[in-house]
């Protein structure tokens, strides 16, 4: 076998990995609305943190 052709198995899950992602991603581009802001910390407060 061509060590750079992926074995069947390994094709199809990286087919479904792809789709996967690409559901994914559309789930994350979703509105954000309603969701809280984090908040704003002043530098000795990084600092402690």
């Amino acid at each position: 076998m061509n060590k750079k052709t992926p074995n069947p198995q390994t094709q199809a899950a990286m087919t479904e990995a792809r789709a996967m992602a690409r559901n994914r991603m559309t789930e994350l581009a979703e509105s954000t609305v309603g969701v809280e802001s984090l908040p704003t910390f002043t530098k000795p407060a990084r600092q402690r943190w």
